[in-house]
């Protein structure tokens, strides 16, 4: 918890400027930026990467729906185990709720959102495990896609950078409903919204 309320402090610090009121009725988002795993995802992967992109429908000058698609991959770390590559790979379609309080006197726009959908994910590895501390998982090169239920919450701050241009910068907290202990993760992201 105090790494998630450390990144949304640094999120916070970084952004100077912020946009005006959104009047166009749909916006769209692209963005990457770091993942990093948490609990015992933490335990065996390593921090990664990921893209995402969105599009957004205005429903209430302070509210906007989301449909999103985003693609994270962590590297596996299985400690002693030299030859043991792979990933943990992650595909998630979903929808969130992102709302801006108004604050026309404020050079600072912040935003929150929470949303949830479903997770594809596989462990992709050169070789097979069989893992007891890790509740006997077993990760080989043909390792099947699952899929689950994910929610995310989160916040960040956006600002101008022209006419019809925003940056923004967010930080969420994932959990993905994987067999056994849910798969947590923080990916810090950073993008566009036009």
């Amino acid at each position: 918890m105090k790494k998630i309320l450390l990144l949304l402090a640094i999120v916070l610090i970084c952004t100077t400027f912020v946009s005006a009121q959104d009047t166009k009725p749909m916006t769209m988002f692209a963005g990457g930026g770091l993942t990093m795993p948490m609990g015992d995802l933490g335990d065996y992967t390593k921090m990664g990467y990921h893209g995402m992109g969105a599009i957004g429908l205005n429903l209430m000058p302070v509210i906007q729906a989301i449909g999103k698609v985003e693609y994270h991959t962590m590297n596996l770390d299985w400690g002693d185990l030299e030859d043991g590559g792979g990933a943990f790979k992650v595909t998630m379609f979903g929808v969130a709720g992102r709302v801006a309080p108004p604050m026309p006197a404020s050079k600072i726009k912040i935003f929150g959102l929470a949303g949830a959908g479903f997770a594809a994910y596989k462990y992709d590895s050169d070789e097979t495990f069989d893992i007891n501390d890790l509740g006997s998982i077993s990760i080989s090169n043909t390792s099947d896609t699952e899929n689950d239920m994910y929610f995310e919450i989160g916040g960040g701050l956006e600002f101008a950078a022209g006419t019809n241009l925003n940056l923004f910068a967010m930080a969420r907290f994932v959990s993905v409903a994987t067999e056994g202990k849910a798969s947590t993760f923080v990916p810090i992201t950073v993008g566009l919204k036009f």
